[in-house]
């Protein structure tokens, strides 16, 4: 980001005496007129922005511009001067002695001229000499040949083009990141994904998932097994989850299939979260649902996808509820199957599901909706079914898919209802 900022086009920043090293030491005018225009660039940024560091940088800029005028011309003044004379000979010994040492001569005139153009500055012998350092080596500035100078800002266009792409994803807020991972929990059928698993401060599960990540599958069956049946991890699906692994990558088959088993019999207010984690993991080691559970709807799960983010609406076979957007830091969440409206909502999506499972085959991928598009996912113990289809056709009453998305529409603004009803004390209706 530093380094895109130094190649802004602006003295006394280095992308500034790149180009009028290159292109406005040709005339006085180009030169005051390119850094009047980079001033009211970055001026409307500072404003679209809001950042009042580029706003400051934009004015000092443009009080510059009388003295860039001045110098400039009075550098083009003595460069014809030394040409009359023969000294701007690229290859004389004079011009190289006059390169490296401004003369007296000029010194002397430049110095009154200075006063006499500037009266209300009083000028230090280090901002003197700064002064005419600049003067003298817009002087001794030669700008490249027209194909040069071409090549030239076409790199520096290039380069900089490349530096502000690269500043603006930096910049961006990175949402798809976080909420791919809150995506996995509202799905809730990825049951070997160790990376969201929240272990806590349990060093028991912390050293058994260390081992499994590490191929040790025999040293965390050990330490999982060592669990007496009365303590309380017996009754965690995390626990139970890597306990299926360690014994699946152990060569015990049978015994993994019975700890997923054990998760579907887990209690607790996410028991259909729990219920596509069992089946999941179920499914992964080869074992399949009866026809009764086959087409048991336990979640929908419909999102929208919008301009920079996605919308995502779950409802459970429980009666909770998942909202998350993607554009916002937080979503809807918690147990929210106690509001007799959320429940309703979400027991109308998982209904709407259940008639449009038969239409809808089974996937694996789920990648995000693109803009103005509606994807829906209908989760059972056999698998994921899935559609994607564009919202302006799926909110069409002839849609099959119709039932589903105003479901999913009503359970949103149910959650949203609920949620500021809770937060400003309101009851909810029964």
């Amino acid at each position: 980001m530093l380094n895109t900022f130094n190649l802004l086009p602006f003295v006394p920043l280095d992308g500034g005496y790149y180009l009028e090293a290159i292109l406005f030491s040709r005339s006085p005018k180009l030169r005051v007129l390119s850094d009047a225009a980079a001033s009211l660039i970055l001026a409307l940024i500072a404003v679209a922005t809001r950042t009042p560091i580029l706003g400051i940088i934009a004015f000092f800029v443009f009080l510059s511009l009388r003295f860039t005028y001045f110098s400039s011309k009075i550098a083009v003044q003595i460069k014809q001067e030394l040409a009359e004379q023969g000294a701007a000979e690229p290859n004389a010994v004079e011009s190289e002695a006059l390169r490296n040492r401004i003369p007296s001569r000029h010194i002397e005139r430049l110095i009154p001229v200075l006063a006499v153009r500037f009266p209300k500055r009083n000028w230090t012998p280090k901002q003197l000499a700064e002064v005419l350092e600049r003067i003298w080596n817009m002087v001794w500035c030669r700008p490249p040949s027209a194909r040069a100078t071409v090549c030239l800002l076409l790199l520096y266009l290039v380069t900089l083009g490349a530096g502000i792409l690269a500043t603006i994803e930096a910049a961006l807020p990175r949402w798809e990141e976080g909420f791919l991972a809150l995506r996995e929990m509202v799905y809730g059928d990825r049951p070997f994904n160790y990376s969201s698993i929240p272990v806590g401060d349990d060093s028991l599960l912390t050293q058994a998932m260390t081992a499994i990540e590490a191929g040790e599958y025999r040293r965390a069956r050990a330490v999982l097994e060592a669990v007496p049946s009365d303590d309380k991890r017996q009754q965690d699906v995390w626990y139970l989850l890597m306990l299926a692994r360690a014994r699946q990558m152990g060569g015990d088959l049978r015994g993994a299939k019975q700890a997923a088993a054990r998760i579907l019999e887990l209690p607790g207010p996410e028991a259909s979260r729990t219920q596509l984690a069992g089946w999941a993991a179920l499914r992964e080691l080869g074992e399949r649902p009866g026809k009764e559970d086959a087409g048991k709807v336990l979640a929908v799960v419909v999102e929208k996808g919008e301009a920079g983010g996605v919308i995502l609406i779950a409802g459970y076979a429980d009666g909770n509820a998942r909202i998350w957007n993607s554009r916002s830091p937080g979503g809807i969440v918690g147990d929210l199957s106690t509001n007799p409206e959320v429940k309703r909502a979400a027991d109308r999506l998982v209904k709407a599901g259940e008639t449009s499972t038969v239409r809808l085959p089974i996937a694996s991928a789920r990648p995000l909706p693109a803009q103005n598009r509606v994807r829906f996912a209908i989760l059972t113990p056999a698998g994921m079914h899935v559609a994607d289809e564009a919202e302006a056709e799926v909110s069409k009453q002839a849609h099959p898919l119709n039932p589903l998305y105003k479901a999913a529409v009503e359970l949103s603004t149910t959650v949203d209802r609920s949620f500021k009803a809770t937060r400003t004390g309101q009851r909810p209706q029964p």
